[in-house]
Protein backbone atom coordinates (compact mmCIF):
# COMPACT_ATOMS: atom_id res chain seq x y z
CA UNK A 1 0.00 0.00 0.00
CA UNK A 2 1.53 3.28 -1.13
CA UNK A 3 2.12 5.64 1.78
CA UNK A 4 4.56 8.24 0.43
CA UNK A 5 5.65 9.62 -2.92
CA UNK A 6 8.03 12.26 -4.18
CA UNK A 7 9.29 13.62 -7.49
CA UNK A 8 12.84 14.76 -8.12
CA UNK A 9 14.10 16.79 -11.07
CA UNK A 10 17.41 15.82 -12.67
CA UNK A 11 20.09 18.51 -12.59
CA UNK A 12 22.64 16.30 -14.33
CA UNK A 13 22.55 13.86 -17.29
CA UNK A 14 20.22 10.92 -16.76
CA UNK A 15 22.99 8.47 -17.64
CA UNK A 16 25.02 9.58 -14.60
CA UNK A 17 22.02 9.25 -12.29
CA UNK A 18 21.26 5.81 -13.75
CA UNK A 19 24.85 4.71 -13.18
CA UNK A 20 24.73 5.94 -9.58
CA UNK A 21 21.58 3.93 -8.88
CA UNK A 22 23.03 0.87 -10.60
CA UNK A 23 26.05 1.11 -8.29
CA UNK A 24 23.90 1.57 -5.17
CA UNK A 25 24.04 -1.76 -3.34
CA UNK A 26 20.68 -1.12 -1.68
CA UNK A 27 18.81 -1.21 -4.99
CA UNK A 28 18.35 -3.81 -7.69
CA UNK A 29 16.90 -3.31 -11.14
CA UNK A 30 13.25 -4.24 -11.35
CA UNK A 31 12.32 -6.85 -13.90
CA UNK A 32 9.52 -4.56 -15.03
CA UNK A 33 11.77 -1.52 -14.98
CA UNK A 34 12.09 -1.21 -18.75
CA UNK A 35 8.68 0.04 -19.70
CA UNK A 36 8.76 -1.08 -23.31
CA UNK A 37 5.32 -1.00 -24.92
CA UNK A 38 4.59 -3.70 -27.40
CA UNK A 39 4.88 -2.25 -30.88
CA UNK A 40 2.40 -3.61 -33.36
CA UNK A 41 4.76 -2.73 -36.18
CA UNK A 42 7.23 -5.42 -35.18
CA UNK A 43 4.98 -7.93 -36.87
CA UNK A 44 4.89 -5.94 -40.10
CA UNK A 45 6.23 -6.96 -43.46
CA UNK A 46 8.91 -4.35 -44.08
CA UNK A 47 12.35 -4.65 -42.57
CA UNK A 48 12.50 -0.87 -42.35
CA UNK A 49 9.40 -0.87 -40.16
CA UNK A 50 10.91 -3.57 -37.96
CA UNK A 51 14.13 -1.60 -37.59
CA UNK A 52 12.22 1.60 -36.88
CA UNK A 53 10.11 -0.08 -34.23
CA UNK A 54 13.19 -1.72 -32.74
CA UNK A 55 14.83 1.69 -32.50
CA UNK A 56 11.77 3.15 -30.77
CA UNK A 57 11.68 0.15 -28.45
CA UNK A 58 15.34 0.59 -27.56
CA UNK A 59 14.72 4.30 -27.03
CA UNK A 60 11.85 3.59 -24.64
CA UNK A 61 13.94 1.02 -22.81
CA UNK A 62 16.79 3.50 -22.46
CA UNK A 63 14.57 6.37 -21.31
CA UNK A 64 12.80 4.63 -18.43
CA UNK A 65 14.39 2.49 -15.72
CA UNK A 66 13.12 1.22 -12.39
CA UNK A 67 14.88 0.05 -9.23
CA UNK A 68 13.45 -1.56 -6.12
CA UNK A 69 14.76 -1.82 -2.56
CA UNK A 70 13.28 -3.61 0.44
CA UNK A 71 14.16 -2.86 4.03
CA UNK A 72 12.00 -3.86 6.94
CA UNK A 73 8.36 -3.08 6.15
CA UNK A 74 9.22 -0.65 3.34
CA UNK A 75 9.31 -1.30 -0.39
CA UNK A 76 10.92 1.65 -2.15
CA UNK A 77 10.58 2.03 -5.91
CA UNK A 78 12.62 4.53 -7.90
CA UNK A 79 11.62 5.15 -11.50
CA UNK A 80 13.90 7.24 -13.70
CA UNK A 81 12.31 8.85 -16.75
CA UNK A 82 15.11 10.28 -18.86
CA UNK A 83 12.70 11.78 -21.38
CA UNK A 84 10.80 13.73 -18.72
CA UNK A 85 14.00 14.43 -16.76
CA UNK A 86 12.70 13.31 -13.39
CA UNK A 87 13.07 10.58 -10.79
CA UNK A 88 9.85 9.39 -9.15
CA UNK A 89 10.12 7.65 -5.77
CA UNK A 90 7.30 5.80 -4.02
CA UNK A 91 7.33 4.00 -0.67
CA UNK A 92 4.84 1.23 0.01
CA UNK A 93 3.96 -0.40 3.31
CA UNK A 94 2.46 -3.88 3.73
CA UNK A 95 -1.13 -4.21 2.55
CA UNK A 96 -2.32 -4.68 6.12
CA UNK A 97 -1.31 -1.11 7.04
CA UNK A 98 -4.43 0.61 5.67
CA UNK A 99 -7.05 -1.80 7.07
CA UNK A 100 -5.20 -1.92 10.41
CA UNK A 101 -5.20 1.87 10.70
CA UNK A 102 -8.93 2.06 9.93
CA UNK A 103 -9.72 -0.71 12.44
CA UNK A 104 -7.71 1.13 15.11
CA UNK A 105 -9.61 4.35 14.45
CA UNK A 106 -12.98 2.59 14.66
CA UNK A 107 -11.98 0.74 17.84
CA UNK A 108 -10.96 3.98 19.59
CA UNK A 109 -14.19 5.69 18.49
CA UNK A 110 -16.29 2.81 19.83
CA UNK A 111 -14.35 2.80 23.13
CA UNK A 112 -15.02 6.52 23.54
CA UNK A 113 -18.71 6.01 22.85
CA UNK A 114 -18.91 3.21 25.42
CA UNK A 115 -17.06 5.23 28.07
CA UNK A 116 -14.10 2.87 28.49
CA UNK A 117 -11.69 3.62 31.38
CA UNK A 118 -8.66 5.81 30.70
CA UNK A 119 -6.01 3.10 31.00
CA UNK A 120 -7.51 1.07 28.16
CA UNK A 121 -6.64 3.82 25.64
CA UNK A 122 -2.89 3.75 26.18
CA UNK A 123 -2.24 0.66 24.01
CA UNK A 124 -4.25 2.33 21.25
CA UNK A 125 -2.28 5.54 21.78
CA UNK A 126 1.00 3.68 21.50
CA UNK A 127 -0.17 1.79 18.38
CA UNK A 128 -1.40 5.03 16.82
CA UNK A 129 1.97 6.71 17.37
CA UNK A 130 3.77 3.80 15.71
CA UNK A 131 1.42 3.67 12.72
CA UNK A 132 1.53 7.45 12.34
CA UNK A 133 5.32 7.58 12.26
CA UNK A 134 5.86 4.57 9.99
CA UNK A 135 5.34 6.48 6.71
CA UNK A 136 7.77 9.20 7.81
CA UNK A 137 10.36 6.92 9.41
CA UNK A 138 11.53 5.64 6.02
CA UNK A 139 13.22 9.00 5.53
CA UNK A 140 15.57 7.93 8.31
CA UNK A 141 15.97 4.20 7.78
CA UNK A 142 15.51 4.34 4.00
CA UNK A 143 16.54 3.39 1.65
CA UNK A 144 15.76 6.34 -0.58
CA UNK A 145 17.85 6.96 -3.68
CA UNK A 146 20.16 9.87 -2.98
CA UNK A 147 22.39 10.30 -6.05
CA UNK A 148 23.84 13.74 -6.58
CA UNK A 149 22.33 15.85 -9.31
CA UNK A 150 18.65 15.45 -8.33
CA UNK A 151 16.44 17.99 -6.62
CA UNK A 152 13.18 17.17 -4.83
CA UNK A 153 10.32 19.30 -6.14
CA UNK A 154 7.27 17.51 -4.76
CA UNK A 155 6.64 15.12 -1.91
CA UNK A 156 3.68 14.01 0.13
CA UNK A 157 2.02 11.43 2.34
CA UNK A 158 -1.07 9.66 1.07
CA UNK A 159 -4.50 9.95 2.66
CA UNK A 160 -4.24 6.53 4.32
CA UNK A 161 -1.71 7.92 6.82
CA UNK A 162 -4.33 10.24 8.34
CA UNK A 163 -6.36 7.41 9.93
CA UNK A 164 -3.78 6.43 12.58
CA UNK A 165 -3.11 10.11 13.31
CA UNK A 166 -6.82 10.65 14.03
CA UNK A 167 -6.86 7.48 16.15
CA UNK A 168 -3.90 8.82 18.17
CA UNK A 169 -5.68 12.10 18.92
CA UNK A 170 -8.88 10.33 19.97
CA UNK A 171 -6.98 7.86 22.15
CA UNK A 172 -5.22 10.75 23.87
CA UNK A 173 -8.59 12.37 24.56
CA UNK A 174 -9.86 9.10 26.01
CA UNK A 175 -6.81 8.94 28.27
CA UNK A 176 -7.25 12.48 29.59
CA UNK A 177 -11.00 12.78 29.95
CA UNK A 178 -11.08 10.55 33.02
CA UNK A 179 -8.80 12.95 34.88
CA UNK A 180 -9.45 16.37 33.38
CA UNK A 181 -12.74 18.09 32.75
CA UNK A 182 -13.99 17.29 29.22
CA UNK A 183 -13.52 20.87 27.93
CA UNK A 184 -9.97 21.00 29.31
CA UNK A 185 -9.14 17.58 27.90
CA UNK A 186 -10.59 18.56 24.50
CA UNK A 187 -8.61 21.83 24.48
CA UNK A 188 -5.39 19.99 25.39
CA UNK A 189 -5.89 17.44 22.65
CA UNK A 190 -6.71 20.20 20.14
CA UNK A 191 -3.40 21.96 20.90
CA UNK A 192 -1.49 18.71 20.71
CA UNK A 193 -3.19 17.74 17.46
CA UNK A 194 -2.59 21.13 15.84
CA UNK A 195 1.11 21.29 16.71
CA UNK A 196 1.63 17.62 15.96
CA UNK A 197 -0.16 17.91 12.62
CA UNK A 198 2.06 20.81 11.62
CA UNK A 199 5.20 18.89 12.51
CA UNK A 200 3.85 15.75 10.83
CA UNK A 201 3.11 17.61 7.61
CA UNK A 202 6.47 19.37 7.70
CA UNK A 203 8.28 16.03 7.86
CA UNK A 204 6.27 14.15 5.29
CA UNK A 205 4.71 16.48 2.74
CA UNK A 206 5.77 18.90 0.08
CA UNK A 207 4.09 22.01 1.46
CA UNK A 208 6.10 25.19 1.32
CA UNK A 209 8.40 25.76 4.29
CA UNK A 210 8.68 29.04 6.18
CA UNK A 211 10.97 30.17 8.97
CA UNK A 212 8.02 29.87 11.37
CA UNK A 213 8.22 26.09 11.02
CA UNK A 214 11.32 26.22 13.24
CA UNK A 215 9.41 27.44 16.31
CA UNK A 216 6.68 24.94 15.41
CA UNK A 217 9.30 22.22 15.74
CA UNK A 218 10.57 23.85 18.93
CA UNK A 219 7.16 23.36 20.54
CA UNK A 220 7.52 19.61 20.24
CA UNK A 221 9.94 19.31 23.17
CA UNK A 222 7.68 20.84 25.88
CA UNK A 223 4.65 19.36 24.12
CA UNK A 224 5.96 15.80 24.39
CA UNK A 225 7.07 16.34 27.97
CA UNK A 226 3.71 17.78 29.01
CA UNK A 227 1.87 14.96 27.25
CA UNK A 228 3.97 12.31 28.96
CA UNK A 229 3.35 13.85 32.39
CA UNK A 230 -0.39 14.16 31.90
CA UNK A 231 -0.79 10.67 30.44
CA UNK A 232 1.29 9.18 33.25
CA UNK A 233 -0.80 10.94 35.86
CA UNK A 234 -4.06 9.92 34.23
CA UNK A 235 -3.11 6.25 34.05
CA UNK A 236 -1.43 5.92 37.43
CA UNK A 237 -4.25 7.63 39.26
CA UNK A 238 -6.84 4.85 39.00
CA UNK A 239 -4.89 2.03 37.40
CA UNK A 240 -5.92 -1.50 38.34
CA UNK A 241 -2.32 -2.56 37.72
CA UNK A 242 0.14 0.32 38.32
CA UNK A 243 3.07 -1.79 37.12
CA UNK A 244 1.50 -2.39 33.70
CA UNK A 245 0.42 1.25 33.42
CA UNK A 246 3.91 2.42 34.31
CA UNK A 247 5.48 0.08 31.75
CA UNK A 248 3.16 1.36 29.01
CA UNK A 249 3.86 4.98 29.92
CA UNK A 250 7.60 4.30 29.95
CA UNK A 251 7.39 2.61 26.52
CA UNK A 252 5.50 5.58 25.09
CA UNK A 253 7.91 8.10 26.64
CA UNK A 254 10.96 6.18 25.41
CA UNK A 255 9.53 5.98 21.90
CA UNK A 256 8.71 9.68 21.74
CA UNK A 257 12.01 10.65 23.36
CA UNK A 258 13.96 8.64 20.81
CA UNK A 259 11.89 9.86 17.90
CA UNK A 260 12.44 13.52 18.82
CA UNK A 261 16.03 13.68 17.43
CA UNK A 262 14.90 11.55 14.49
CA UNK A 263 12.17 14.06 13.67
CA UNK A 264 14.65 16.93 14.07
CA UNK A 265 16.90 15.21 11.54
CA UNK A 266 14.07 14.94 9.00
CA UNK A 267 12.99 18.54 9.57
CA UNK A 268 16.57 19.77 9.29
CA UNK A 269 16.90 18.11 5.89
CA UNK A 270 13.71 19.85 4.78
CA UNK A 271 14.96 23.28 5.87
CA UNK A 272 18.34 22.81 4.21
CA UNK A 273 16.86 21.62 0.93
CA UNK A 274 13.99 24.11 0.68
CA UNK A 275 13.99 27.80 0.02
CA UNK A 276 12.11 29.35 2.91
CA UNK A 277 8.97 31.21 1.90
CA UNK A 278 8.94 34.78 3.31
CA UNK A 279 6.33 35.69 5.92
CA UNK A 280 4.82 39.18 6.22
CA UNK A 281 5.85 41.19 9.27
CA UNK A 282 2.34 41.41 10.73
CA UNK A 283 1.95 37.62 10.60
CA UNK A 284 5.35 37.14 12.21
CA UNK A 285 4.37 39.49 15.04
CA UNK A 286 1.07 37.70 15.57
CA UNK A 287 2.76 34.31 15.49
CA UNK A 288 5.40 35.50 17.97
CA UNK A 289 2.74 36.50 20.50
CA UNK A 290 0.92 33.18 20.14
CA UNK A 291 4.14 31.19 20.26
CA UNK A 292 5.33 32.94 23.40
CA UNK A 293 2.02 32.37 25.17
CA UNK A 294 1.84 28.70 24.18
CA UNK A 295 5.46 28.09 25.11
CA UNK A 296 4.95 29.61 28.56
CA UNK A 297 1.86 27.45 29.10
CA UNK A 298 3.62 24.26 28.02
CA UNK A 299 6.88 25.01 29.84
CA UNK A 300 4.96 26.07 32.94
CA UNK A 301 2.94 22.87 32.93
CA UNK A 302 6.14 20.83 32.66
CA UNK A 303 7.79 22.70 35.54
CA UNK A 304 4.61 22.38 37.58
CA UNK A 305 4.39 18.66 36.88
CA UNK A 306 8.04 17.90 37.62
CA UNK A 307 7.82 19.88 40.83
CA UNK A 308 4.77 17.90 41.86
CA UNK A 309 6.56 14.62 41.18
CA UNK A 310 9.67 15.65 43.13
CA UNK A 311 7.78 17.17 46.06
CA UNK A 312 4.96 14.64 46.07
CA UNK A 313 2.31 17.35 45.97
CA UNK A 314 -1.40 16.47 45.66
CA UNK A 315 -1.84 17.36 41.98
CA UNK A 316 -4.69 15.29 40.49
CA UNK A 317 -3.28 14.87 36.99
CA UNK A 318 0.43 14.32 37.84
CA UNK A 319 1.83 11.15 39.43
CA UNK A 320 3.17 12.04 42.85
CA UNK A 321 6.61 10.99 44.03
CA UNK A 322 5.03 8.80 46.67
CA UNK A 323 2.92 7.00 44.07
CA UNK A 324 5.92 6.45 41.83
CA UNK A 325 8.04 5.19 44.73
CA UNK A 326 5.39 2.62 45.56
CA UNK A 327 5.79 1.19 42.06
CA UNK A 328 9.46 1.87 41.26
CA UNK A 329 10.85 1.32 44.73
CA UNK A 330 13.53 4.02 45.03
CA UNK A 331 14.17 7.72 44.59
CA UNK A 332 16.78 6.98 41.94
CA UNK A 333 14.22 5.09 39.87
CA UNK A 334 11.76 7.97 40.30
CA UNK A 335 14.40 10.42 39.05
CA UNK A 336 15.18 8.22 36.04
CA UNK A 337 11.51 7.83 35.18
CA UNK A 338 10.92 11.59 35.49
CA UNK A 339 13.90 12.28 33.23
CA UNK A 340 12.49 9.85 30.68
CA UNK A 341 9.20 11.74 30.65
CA UNK A 342 10.93 15.05 29.86
CA UNK A 343 13.72 13.59 27.66
CA UNK A 344 13.14 15.97 24.69
CA UNK A 345 13.76 18.94 26.98
CA UNK A 346 17.11 17.40 27.89
CA UNK A 347 18.13 17.55 24.22
CA UNK A 348 17.35 21.27 24.20
CA UNK A 349 19.18 21.87 27.47
CA UNK A 350 22.34 20.14 26.24
CA UNK A 351 22.20 22.01 22.93
CA UNK A 352 21.74 25.33 24.73
CA UNK A 353 24.75 24.73 26.98
CA UNK A 354 26.95 23.65 24.05
CA UNK A 355 25.95 26.64 21.93
CA UNK A 356 26.27 29.14 24.76
CA UNK A 357 29.72 27.85 25.66
CA UNK A 358 30.85 27.73 22.06
CA UNK A 359 29.45 31.19 21.30
CA UNK A 360 31.18 32.93 24.19
CA UNK A 361 34.35 30.84 24.11
CA UNK A 362 34.66 30.96 20.34
CA UNK A 363 34.44 34.73 20.19
CA UNK A 364 36.99 35.25 22.94
CA UNK A 365 39.38 32.68 21.46
CA UNK A 366 39.16 34.18 17.96
CA UNK A 367 39.61 37.69 19.31
CA UNK A 368 42.62 36.68 21.43
CA UNK A 369 44.39 35.07 18.45
CA UNK A 370 43.69 37.93 16.04
CA UNK A 371 45.83 40.91 15.11
CA UNK A 372 44.73 44.38 13.98
CA UNK A 373 44.46 44.82 10.23
CA UNK A 374 47.08 47.21 8.91
CA UNK A 375 46.01 50.05 6.65
CA UNK A 376 44.78 48.83 3.28
CA UNK A 377 45.81 50.50 0.08
CA UNK A 378 43.68 52.18 -2.53
CA UNK A 379 42.84 50.66 -5.88
CA UNK A 380 41.77 52.71 -8.91
CA UNK A 381 38.06 52.72 -9.53
CA UNK A 382 37.10 51.49 -6.08
CA UNK A 383 35.08 54.47 -5.00
CA UNK A 384 35.74 55.11 -1.32
CA UNK A 385 39.08 53.34 -1.58
CA UNK A 386 40.34 56.05 -3.93
CA UNK A 387 39.64 58.66 -1.29
CA UNK A 388 41.38 56.65 1.42
CA UNK A 389 38.32 56.66 3.69
CA UNK A 390 38.89 54.72 6.90
CA UNK A 391 37.05 51.48 7.52
CA UNK A 392 33.74 52.03 9.35
CA UNK A 393 34.63 49.60 12.17
CA UNK A 394 37.86 48.04 13.48
CA UNK A 395 39.02 44.90 11.69
CA UNK A 396 41.20 42.14 13.11
CA UNK A 397 42.75 39.23 11.19
CA UNK A 398 42.44 35.71 12.60
CA UNK A 399 45.28 33.28 11.72
CA UNK A 400 43.08 30.67 10.09
CA UNK A 401 42.88 29.21 6.60
CA UNK A 402 39.10 29.52 6.59
CA UNK A 403 37.49 32.46 4.75
CA UNK A 404 36.15 33.73 8.05
CA UNK A 405 34.03 36.89 8.13
CA UNK A 406 32.31 37.49 11.46
CA UNK A 407 30.94 40.63 13.14
CA UNK A 408 31.70 40.55 16.86
CA UNK A 409 30.57 42.68 19.78
CA UNK A 410 32.11 41.45 23.04
CA UNK A 411 30.11 42.82 25.96
CA UNK A 412 30.89 46.40 24.97
CA UNK A 413 34.65 45.79 25.25
CA UNK A 414 35.31 45.49 21.51
CA UNK A 415 33.10 45.90 18.47
CA UNK A 416 34.36 45.10 15.01
CA UNK A 417 34.84 42.46 12.32
CA UNK A 418 37.04 39.37 12.41
CA UNK A 419 38.32 38.12 9.05
CA UNK A 420 40.44 35.14 8.08
CA UNK A 421 43.78 35.43 6.32
CA UNK A 422 42.44 34.12 2.96
CA UNK A 423 39.95 36.99 2.87
CA UNK A 424 42.63 39.65 3.34
CA UNK A 425 45.02 37.95 0.92
CA UNK A 426 42.43 37.47 -1.85
CA UNK A 427 40.18 40.53 -1.84
CA UNK A 428 41.17 43.85 -3.35
CA UNK A 429 41.01 46.90 -1.05
CA UNK A 430 37.65 48.05 -2.35
CA UNK A 431 36.23 44.56 -2.12
CA UNK A 432 37.40 44.26 1.47
CA UNK A 433 35.70 47.59 2.20
CA UNK A 434 32.48 46.16 0.79
CA UNK A 435 32.70 43.14 3.09
CA UNK A 436 33.42 45.31 6.13
CA UNK A 437 30.58 47.68 5.24
CA UNK A 438 28.21 44.73 5.02
CA UNK A 439 29.20 43.50 8.47
CA UNK A 440 29.20 47.04 9.89
CA UNK A 441 25.51 47.24 9.05
CA UNK A 442 24.90 44.16 11.19
CA UNK A 443 26.88 45.73 14.03
CA UNK A 444 25.06 49.05 13.86
CA UNK A 445 21.64 47.42 13.59
CA UNK A 446 19.82 45.07 15.93
CA UNK A 447 21.04 41.86 14.29
CA UNK A 448 23.68 40.92 16.86
CA UNK A 449 21.45 42.02 19.73
CA UNK A 450 18.64 39.81 18.45
CA UNK A 451 21.04 36.87 18.15
CA UNK A 452 22.41 37.40 21.67
CA UNK A 453 18.96 37.69 23.25
CA UNK A 454 17.77 34.62 21.35
CA UNK A 455 20.79 32.66 22.55
CA UNK A 456 20.24 33.55 26.20
CA UNK A 457 16.48 32.95 26.11
CA UNK A 458 16.68 29.94 23.80
CA UNK A 459 16.47 27.30 26.53
CA UNK A 460 13.07 28.44 27.74
CA UNK A 461 11.62 29.12 24.30
CA UNK A 462 12.58 26.11 22.21
CA UNK A 463 16.06 27.08 21.05
CA UNK A 464 17.79 30.12 19.61
CA UNK A 465 16.45 29.56 16.10
CA UNK A 466 12.90 29.29 17.38
CA UNK A 467 13.19 32.95 18.43
CA UNK A 468 15.29 34.14 15.48
CA UNK A 469 12.61 32.80 13.14
CA UNK A 470 10.50 35.83 14.07
CA UNK A 471 13.33 38.18 13.06
CA UNK A 472 13.56 38.80 9.31
CA UNK A 473 17.20 37.89 8.69
CA UNK A 474 16.70 37.83 4.92
CA UNK A 475 15.69 41.51 4.99
CA UNK A 476 18.68 42.30 7.20
CA UNK A 477 20.99 40.64 4.68
CA UNK A 478 19.51 42.62 1.80
CA UNK A 479 19.93 45.85 3.76
CA UNK A 480 23.55 44.96 4.52
CA UNK A 481 24.21 44.35 0.81
CA UNK A 482 22.65 47.72 0.04
CA UNK A 483 24.97 49.36 2.58
CA UNK A 484 27.99 47.78 0.90
CA UNK A 485 26.81 48.88 -2.56
CA UNK A 486 26.29 52.46 -1.37
CA UNK A 487 29.73 52.49 0.22
CA UNK A 488 31.93 51.23 -2.62
CA UNK A 489 29.52 50.67 -5.51
CA UNK A 490 27.50 47.70 -6.74
CA UNK A 491 30.23 46.50 -9.10
CA UNK A 492 32.86 46.23 -6.37
CA UNK A 493 30.37 44.50 -4.06
CA UNK A 494 29.58 41.97 -6.79
CA UNK A 495 33.28 41.21 -7.24
CA UNK A 496 33.64 40.73 -3.48
CA UNK A 497 30.75 38.27 -3.45
CA UNK A 498 32.27 36.31 -6.33
CA UNK A 499 35.68 36.11 -4.67
CA UNK A 500 34.19 34.97 -1.37
CA UNK A 501 32.16 32.36 -3.25
CA UNK A 502 35.37 31.10 -4.89
CA UNK A 503 37.07 30.87 -1.49
CA UNK A 504 34.17 28.92 -0.09
CA UNK A 505 34.10 26.52 -3.05
CA UNK A 506 37.67 25.45 -2.28
CA UNK A 507 36.34 23.55 0.73
CA UNK A 508 38.08 25.56 3.41
CA UNK A 509 34.91 26.36 5.35
CA UNK A 510 31.79 28.53 5.23
CA UNK A 511 32.10 32.15 4.21
CA UNK A 512 30.28 33.49 7.28
CA UNK A 513 31.20 31.41 10.31
CA UNK A 514 28.85 30.58 13.12
CA UNK A 515 30.02 31.30 16.62
CA UNK A 516 30.30 27.66 17.58
CA UNK A 517 31.35 26.42 14.16
CA UNK A 518 30.68 22.99 12.71
CA UNK A 519 32.50 20.20 14.49
CA UNK A 520 33.72 17.20 12.62
CA UNK A 521 32.04 13.92 13.33
CA UNK A 522 35.45 12.35 13.95
CA UNK A 523 37.34 9.42 12.61
CA UNK A 524 34.93 6.96 14.16
CA UNK A 525 32.21 7.98 11.71
CA UNK A 526 33.92 6.39 8.72
CA UNK A 527 30.94 4.35 7.62
CA UNK A 528 27.69 5.63 6.28
CA UNK A 529 25.66 4.15 9.12
CA UNK A 530 27.79 5.78 11.79
CA UNK A 531 27.69 9.13 10.00
CA UNK A 532 23.90 8.93 9.82
CA UNK A 533 23.70 8.05 13.51
CA UNK A 534 25.90 11.04 14.37
CA UNK A 535 23.77 13.35 12.21
CA UNK A 536 20.60 12.16 13.95
CA UNK A 537 22.10 12.63 17.40
CA UNK A 538 23.22 16.18 16.71
CA UNK A 539 20.10 17.10 14.70
CA UNK A 540 18.33 18.84 17.65
CA UNK A 541 21.37 21.08 18.13
CA UNK A 542 21.67 21.86 14.41
CA UNK A 543 17.96 22.59 14.07
CA UNK A 544 17.49 24.77 17.13
CA UNK A 545 20.96 26.30 17.60
CA UNK A 546 22.83 25.79 14.31
CA UNK A 547 23.08 27.74 11.07
CA UNK A 548 19.86 26.62 9.40
CA UNK A 549 18.21 30.06 9.48
CA UNK A 550 21.44 31.97 8.77
CA UNK A 551 22.10 29.79 5.74
CA UNK A 552 18.56 30.36 4.51
CA UNK A 553 18.90 34.13 5.01
CA UNK A 554 22.08 34.21 2.92
CA UNK A 555 20.61 33.80 -0.53
CA UNK A 556 22.65 32.43 -3.38
CA UNK A 557 25.35 34.68 -4.76
CA UNK A 558 23.57 34.88 -8.11
CA UNK A 559 20.38 36.07 -6.44
CA UNK A 560 22.24 38.65 -4.37
CA UNK A 561 23.98 39.90 -7.49
CA UNK A 562 20.67 40.24 -9.32
CA UNK A 563 19.32 42.24 -6.39
CA UNK A 564 22.36 44.53 -6.42
CA UNK A 565 22.02 44.97 -10.17
CA UNK A 566 18.40 46.05 -9.75
CA UNK A 567 19.48 48.58 -7.13
CA UNK A 568 22.21 49.88 -9.45
CA UNK A 569 19.80 50.19 -12.36
CA UNK A 570 17.17 51.99 -10.29
CA UNK A 571 19.71 54.49 -9.02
Amino acid sequence: MEAYRETRVLDRPAALVRAALDDDARFHADADGDTTPESEGTRGDGAGTVDSDRDSTESARASTSRWVARRGPYRTTAELDAAAGDLRVTVALPGEYGPGAVVLLLAVAVALALGAPAWTFLPALWAGVVLTLLPVAHLLVGPLPDPSGVRTVDRGLTAVTLAPYAATALALFGTLRGTLAPPVAAASVAVLAAVGAGAYLLAGTGRRVTALDVPLSGLLAPLVAATNLVVAGALLRDAASPEIALALVAALAASLGGLFPAYCHVALRRFRAARLTPVARRYRALAAVGYGALTLVLAGSVVFGVRAVVAGGPVPFVPSRAALRSVLGSDLAVAGFSLLLVAPLAWLAVGWLVHLGGSVGGRWAALARSEPLQAIGAAPGDGAADRGDPLPVPVRVVPTDRPLVRPVAVAGLWCGVLVGRPVVATLEPGELRAVVAHEAHHLEGRDLTAAAVATLAGLGFGGRNALLAFYDYAAAERAADERAARTVGAGVTVRALRRLEALQSRGVGPTVADAAGDSSCGAWASTRRLRTAWQVLRAPYDLFFGRVLLDAAHRSVDERIRYLSDIDDSS
